[in-house]
C-alpha cells in the first residue's frame, strides 16, 4: 500500500469552561476553568451584594482567586462569571456556579516531599502564613542546636518550605524539627489562622553524587561574550582558569572575566578580551567546576559557531612589493569583487589610473595594486608620501569596513613581512618559539632567525589556511616563565612571503604559552641530588610532629587565589582533608592547610601523594594536572664531638646528612627541631645560636637508647638523626 503523508492542523472550536469554585480562605474563593485563560472574566459574587474586590488573575492560569469584600456566611452561594477570553479568543459563556462555604478549622498538614545531604523541602496541603517568621526554627539531628539549623525560603504559592542546612544531614534516616521560639510566639498557620504545632518529621536523605553538566548550547551574546548554561548551582564558575577557548587554528582566545548573568543564577558570561571572528570554536570547560556538594563536572569541550558580526579592518600601512606594486592588507577574507573594484579605490586623491590592475591575494585577505602598465609611471614614491584611499569594502559575509574612508600609506621601500600583530609570537614549550604569520611564507631556514641568549637548533613549519606558522626549536630549554625576544638575521634571510617580499622584523617579544609545572630544589646540600621536587610538609601548629601545611613551589609565580570549601577542586594530599588552599599571586607557591583523615598519624615522617590542579600561571596558562609525593625526609646521622670545651659531664653532637654534609641547628638556619619520644609523641627541642653551628647536649648519665630527632631546615626539607647514646 502506497504511503500517504497528509498535514492535520488542531484548532480549538471550544470556548473556555467553569469546572468549579473551590474555598481558599476567609475572604477568598478560587474559580477553575478548563483550559489557560488570556484576559480576565467578569465576576459577581451573590448577585453582586458581596463586592469582588480584587483578582490575582495572570495571562495563562486556569484558577483565579478572587478576594471578597466581606466574609460569606456557611452555607451555599453563587459566583457568576462571564467574559473574558481563552487564546483561541473564545469568551467564556455566562454561567452561575453554586458552591458550599464553611469555615476551615483544621490545621495545614505539612509532609517532607524531597531531602538531600544539604536541603530538605516540605509541601503543605494549603497556603501558609509566617512561615519564614524569626519565631519559627527547623533543625536536624539535634533539636535547638545552630549548628543543625536550617535556613528558610518559601514558595511564591506559599505552599511549600525549602530548608537549607550548613551542616549536612547523615546520609540515610533522619529526624527534622519544627519548633518555635516562643510558643507564645508568631506561628505557622493558615488562612483561617489554624496553627501548626512544632512537630518532628522523619525523612531519609539521599548525598547528590550528580556531577553536574553543561548544556549543549553555548550561546554567543555578542562577538566578545559567549554564555554557558549549567545544569544545576555550581562553585567556581567565576574562575578564569576553569576555561579554555580556541579558534579554528588552536590559538587561544584571552578571557578577560567570567561573570554570573542577572536573573539567571545557573548562567555565566565568559567576557572576551576583543570581538571573536565569526568561524568556528571550542570551549573547553575545566573539572574545577563543582556543585555545591563538590561533585566535580567532567571536564568537557564543546563547539561553538560564532556568526561572523565584526566589521573587517584595512591596515593602514600597505606593503611595498617593487616600485610599482603594492600590497593593501585586510583583517580578514574579503569578498573577492568587492576588494578588486577599482571604484573602491583613490590613489593620491585621484582615482586609479588607466592600466592599473586588482588582484585578490592570500585567500582574499589583500589585494595587490599593479601600476606596472600605467602609462609614465615610474615609481612608486621613495620618500613614502603615496597613499591609497580604500572605501566600504567588505567581506566574505556582507560586513562592510565601519569608516567611509580608510588611508594606507605606501612605504618608501621595499616591504618586510613580520608575525602577527596579536599572538604572532609566543613561547609554546620550554624549547619552542613559534612564529605565526596572517600569509603563508616559503623558503625560511634556521639562521634566518635569532633569539637573545640561546641558538636555533632546528625549524618546522604548519601552512593552513594561508597563514603558516613557523616553529624554532632551540638550542637550550629556558624557564617556563621565560619570554626571550625574536628577530631576523641582519643578512642572508631567505625567508619570503608569496610575493617574494622577504621576512624581517628586529625584536619581537613573545607570549607566555607555556603552563607552570612543580619546581625542583636541592633538599640535602648536595649538588648530585639537587632535582629533588620542592613538595614540603611542615609543622607549623603544635610542634607535635604533625603536618598541618604543604608547600608546593612552581617553576613561576602562581595567579592568586584561595579556597577553603572548594580547596579540593585545587589540590588534594593523600591521608588529609585539605581545609584551604591558597597563592598570595606574588610568588611561585600554593600553600595547602591540611589535617589528617580519621585514623591516619599523619606525622612529619610520612611522604603523602600531593595532586595539584586547575591553578594557572600570571599569563592564564593551567597546569597540567600533576601526582607526586612530598619531600622525603633525608636520613642524617650525629657525630660526636669530644672536644667542647665547657661542657664537662654532657656528650655533644653534631648533625651531618646523608652525603656527610652540616646540619646547622641555630635558630637562623632552621625552622625547628623535634624530638620523638617512645611513645610516639613529638616535643619542641629550643635552638641555640650561642656556637657558630649549635650543637644537640645530652647528659653524659643520660639512659643508654636510640633518640630521634626531626630537624627542618628554613628550605622547609626535614632532616631525620638516630642518636645511638650510651650512658657513662
Amino acid at each position: 500500500m502506497a504511503k500517504d503523508t497528509k498535514t492535520v492542523k488542531f484548532i480549538d472550536v471550544a470556548p473556555p469552561q467553569v469546572l468549579g469554585v473551590k474555598v481558599a480562605g476567609p475572604k477568598k474563593v478560587t474559580v477553575q476553568f478548563s483550559e489557560p485563560l488570556s484576559a480576565v472574566p467578569t465576576f459577581k459574587f451573590d448577585g453582586g451584594t458581596n463586592t469582588v474586590v480584587t483578582t490575582d488573575f495572570v495571562a495563562g492560569s486556569k484558577e483565579i482567586t478572587l478576594t471578597l469584600g466581606s466574609q460569606p456566611s456557611v452555607g451555599n452561594h453563587k459566583v457568576e462569571v462571564s467574559g473574558g477570553k481563552d487564546y483561541a479568543n473564545f469568551s467564556v459563556d455566562k454561567v452561575e456556579k453554586e458552591f458550599a462555604f464553611a469555615n476551615d478549622v483544621a490545621a495545614p498538614v505539612l509532609t517532607v516531599k524531597s531531602a538531600t545531604d544539604k536541603k530538605v523541602v516540605l509541601v503543605s496541603d494549603e497556603p501558609l502564613v509566617n512561615a519564614n517568621n524569626s519565631n519559627v526554627e527547623f533543625y536536624h539531628t539535634v533539636k535547638g542546636s545552630s549548628a543543625y539549623k536550617g535556613s528558610v525560603e518559601v514558595s511564591a504559592d506559599a505552599k511549600e518550605i525549602t530548608l537549607t542546612f550548613s551542616t549536612p544531614l547523615p546520609e540515610g534516616a533522619n529526624k527534622l524539627f519544627l519548633s518555635y521560639g516562643s510558643e507564645t510566639g508568631t506561628k505557622i498557620e493558615d488562612a483561617w489562622g489554624n496553627k501548626l504545632a512544632a512537630t518532628e518529621f522523619a525523612l531519609t536523605a539521599a548525598v547528590d553524587r550528580t556531577a553536574p553538566t553543561l548544556s549543549d548550547e553555548i550561546e554567543t551574546v555578542d562577538a566578545d561574550t559567549l554564555r554557558v548554561t549549567y545544569s544545576e548551582l555550581v562553585n567556581n564558575a567565576t574562575t578564569k582558569s576553569n576555561y579554555e577557548l580556541k579558534d579554528a587554528d588552536g590559538n587561544l582566545v584571552s578571557i578577560a572575566s567570567v561573570t554570573p548573568v542577572d536573573g539567571k543564577t545557573k548562567s555565566y558570561d565568559i567576557n572576551l578580551t576583543s570581538q571573536l571572528e565569526g568561524g568556528a570554536y571550542t570551549l573547553k570547560v575545566k573539572n574545577g567546576v563543582v556543585d555545591t556538594n563538590e561533585n566535580k563536572l567532567v571536564e568537557v569541550v564543546k563547539s561553538v559557531t560564532v556568526a561572523d558580526k565584526k566589521a573587517p579592518l584595512v591596515t593602514s600601512a600597505s606593503q611595498r612589493i617593487s616600485d610599482t606594486k603594492a600590497k593593501i592588507l585586510f583583517s580578514e577574507a574579503m569578498d573577492a569583487a568587492s576588494i578588486t573594484d577599482k571604484t573602491n579605490y583613490f590613489f593620491n586623491g585621484a582615482a586609479l589610473p588607466t592600466g592599473t590592475t586588482l588582484t585578490a591575494v592570500d585567500n582574499n585577505k589583500a589585494v595587490i595594486v599593479d601600476f606596472t602598465n600605467v602609462t609614465g609611471f615610474t615609481a612608486l614614491s621613495s620618500a613614502g608620501t603615496d597613499t591609497f584611499s580604500v572605501g566600504r569594502v567588505k567581506d566574505t559575509a556582507g560586513n562592510y569596513v565601519a569608516r567611509q574612508t580608510t588611508t594606507v600609506t605606501v612605504p618608501g621601500a621595499v616591504s618586510t613581512v613580520r608575525p602577527s600583530a596579536t599572538g604572532g609570537a609566543k613561547v609554546v614549550a620550554t624549547d619552542k618559539i613559534e612564529l605565526k604569520f596572517d600569509e603563508t611564507i616559503r623558503n625560511y631556514k634556521a639562521s634566518d632567525f635569532e633569539v637573545t641568549g640561546n641558538t636555533v637548533a632546528s625549524i618546522s613549519d604548519r601552512t593552513e589556511n594561508g597563514k603558516t606558522t613557523i616553529v624554532l626549536t632551540l638550542g637550550t630549554p629556558v624557564a617556563t616563565n621565560a619570554v626571550p625576544t625574536v628577530k631576523t638575521a641582519a643578512t642572508g634571510v631567505t625567508a619570503e612571503n608569496l610575493q617574494g617580499i622577504k621576512v624581517g622584523f628586529s625584536a619581537v617579544t613573545p607570549t607566555d604559552a607555556v603552563a607552570p609545572v612543580v619546581a625542583t630544589f636541592d633538599h640535602d646540600a648536595n649538588a648530585s641530588t639537587a632535582n629533588a621536587k620542592n613538595i614540603v610538609a611542615t609543622d607549623e601548629t603544635g610542634n607535635d610532629g604533625i603536618i598541618d601545611h604543604v608547600y608546593v613551589t612552581m617553576s613561576e609565580n602562581i595567579e592568586a587565589f584561595a579556597a577553603s570549601t572548594s580547596a579540593g577542586n585545587f589540590a588534594t594530599v593523600e591521608g588529609f582533608d585539605v581545609t584551604k588552599a591558597e597563592a598570595a599571586g606574588n610568588d611561585a607557591v600554593i600553600k595547602l592547610t591540611v589535617s589528617p583523615k580519621t585514623g591516619v598519624e599523619g606525622t612529619v615522617e610520612t611522604t603523602p601523594t600531593v595532586t595539584i590542579k586547575n591553578v594557572a600561571d600570571l599569563a592564564g596558562n593551567t597546569v597540567v594536572e600533576f601526582n607526586s609525593a612530598v619531600t622525603p625526609v633525608i636520613t642524617g646521622a650525629a657525630v660526636l664531638k669530644t672536644d667542647e670545651a665547657g661542657y664537662t659531664g654532657w656528650d655533644r653532637y653534631a648533625f651531618v646528612d646523608a652525603a656527610g654534609n652540616p646540619v646547622s641547628l641555630t635558630e637562623s638556619a632552621t625552622n625547628e627541631i623535634l624530638a620523638k619520644l617512645p611513645d610516639g609523641s613529638f616535643v619542641s627541642v629550643p635552638t641555640d645560636d650561642d656556637a657558630a653551628s649549635a650543637r644537640l647536649s645530652f647528659k653524659a648519665d643520660k639512659a643508654t637508647g636510640a633518640y630521634t630527632f626531626f630537624v627542618q631546615k628554613t628550605n622547609n626539607a626535614w632532616v631525620k638523626v638516630v642518636i645511638n647514646h650510651t650512658a657513662h
